[in-house]
This record gives structure tokens, sequence and C-alpha cells, in this order.
């Protein structure tokens, strides 16, 4: 590792430190039930970041992710982390003329994304100006990347407004910020190693990997919240033990609409959208043994 590694400020520090305490623990469990655990994935994350620094991406480079919320998707954030590049985000159902708005904003030098998404990005003329185009899978290099030295400063996530009121806005959030969001979230969740999560926000994910909390990823297109099938998502947390769920307002409500547990014993926190008085006498209704922050 470069520079005063002593000092380093990166998020992807905190989950090396959670695959040094619980190796051999699960770290997330996708929707098909493929299990990574935090050992493994810390390995895959090197692989990656060194397989990037071969391609050319290095500090400082924006690259635009487009991958569904799953292991690949992680690790690939964690590995862009590790080596001082900054993970570029778009709301999947953004329209074209607003993705290529929001990547002439920040100038990528790089995008991945599955193959299919490649192909009809090439009807893109904003996106095939971005020099490197890669998957979501890699290639084992032959040494891996040492970690950059990052400071709180330094820009890990770009996200961007909707455009709904003109050109969409990005949102830089720096390596300090999201350490800073990690402990206030933290500290309203009030985590457990022995909890096993459902992060319906992607966010809370990332704070999982960080405190080394088992993740649960819903079977649920977050691009078409209205085609929910809250039954599945119920044998998820039933088959896996689940005993906390993050969601938004709209899932929430939509499970305990659909509640075939019975009395239920979860953890619910949820946020990114109000709450109305009808919306809470449902979901307490509706689950019953639950606390609902």
């Amino acid at each position: 590792m470069t520079g005063q590694n002593t000092q380093r400020a990166n998020v992807a520090d905190l989950f090396f430190r959670s695959a040094k305490l619980f190796p051999d623990k699960h770290c997330i469990i996708g929707k098909a039930g493929e299990v990574i655990t935090f050992g493994e994935l810390a390995a895959a994350v090197h692989e990656t970041a060194g397989y990037y620094r071969s391609k050319g991406i290095g500090p400082g480079d924006r690259v635009l992710i487009f991958i569904p919320m799953g292991i690949p998707l992680y690790r690939c954030i964690l590995a862009l982390f590790h080596i001082g590049a900054v993970a570029v985000f778009t709301d999947g159902w953004v329209n074209k003329k607003r993705l290529e708005a929001s990547c002439h904003l920040v100038g990528c030098k790089a995008f991945i994304a599955p193959r299919k998404i490649r192909m009809l990005a090439l009807l893109s003329q904003e996106l095939r100006k971005i020099p490197i185009w890669l998957s979501e899978n890699y290639i084992v290099p032959s040494k891996k990347a040492e970690g950059h030295f990052t400071k709180p400063g330094d820009s890990a996530l770009i996200t961007f407004t909707t455009g709904s009121t003109g050109v969409p806005k990005a949102a830089n959030r720096t390596h300090g910020g999201l350490e800073a969001q990690f402990s206030a979230l933290v500290d309203k969740i009030r985590q457990d190693e022995t909890d096993i999560d459902m992060p319906l926000l992607p966010i809370v994910l990332l704070l999982n990997l960080g405190t080394g909390v088992t993740s649960v990823i819903a079977d649920f297109n977050s691009r078409r919240p209205a085609d929910i099938q809250p039954e599945i998502i119920w044998n998820q947390i039933k088959q896996y033990r689940v005993n906390r769920l993050t969601a938004s307002p709209f899932v929430v409500e939509q499970l305990a609409e659909a509640n075939i547990a019975g009395k239920t014993s979860l953890r619910i926190f949820t946020g990114g959208a109000p709450v109305f008085p009808a919306q809470a006498k449902k979901m307490l209704k509706g689950l019953p043994g639950s606390s609902i922050d």
C-alpha cells in the first residue's frame, strides 16, 4: 500500500477489517441462494482491483457501473474504492437522454456492465466515448493491486439527481462522508454481529460489509417496484432466518399487507420517503411483534 497507510481513509478498509475478523462467515447471500464469505469476497476484491489496474483504471478515475444489486456489484465497488477510483451510479430506470447528460457531466474513463447492457449502450453516442468497457466478470491478474492512499475528502461515489427539473446534478460522496454516514447509521441501527439483514437500500449493504453483518439480497427488482412479490421475500426471510430488514416505506407496506409469517420478530428500518399515518397503521397491524423505526 502506498503513502501513509496508517492514515488512509478508505471505505474498503472497513470491509477488509471485517474480512480479517470473520473470514468464514457468510457475507452476502444472493437472490438465487449463491453465497460468498467475507474471506472469499476479500480475495475476489483484491483480484478485481488488480484486474482494473491492469486495464488502466487508476486513482481518481471515474467508472460508470451498471450492475444489478448482487455479489458482483459490491465486489466491483470495493475494488474501485481500494485503488482510489470513483464509482459512478445512475438510477436503473433513467432514460437515455438523462443517462447521456449524466455521463457528459462527469466524464467517465471506464464503463462496467453485463454484456446485454453493453450491447444496448452501443446505441448511445455519449457512452461510446468512454474509452474502457469491461464486464462485471474479471480475469485473475498476475499480481494484486496495492491500495491507493485516499484522504477523507477524496471522491468515492458519484450519484445523480433525477434531472426532473433540468440537467441531472452530480452528488459527490467522499470517503470521509461515507464513513461519517456509516457511523451515524451504526448508532441508529444498533448493529449486532449475529444479525442477518435484508437490505433493500443498497447503501445499507455497504454498511453491513464494514461491520461484519450477513446480508441477504431480496429477490426484488428495484427498477420495477410495482412488480414486487412479497411472498417470495417472506420465503427468503424464513429460509435464511433474517432478523433485520431495511427498506423503503412502500416495500414495508407491501410486506405488511402480504404477511404470511403471522407474528414477526423483525427489526425494521425504513426511510427514503415519508411514512404517512395510514401507512404506519397498516405496517403495525400487518407486522405484529416487529419493531419499526
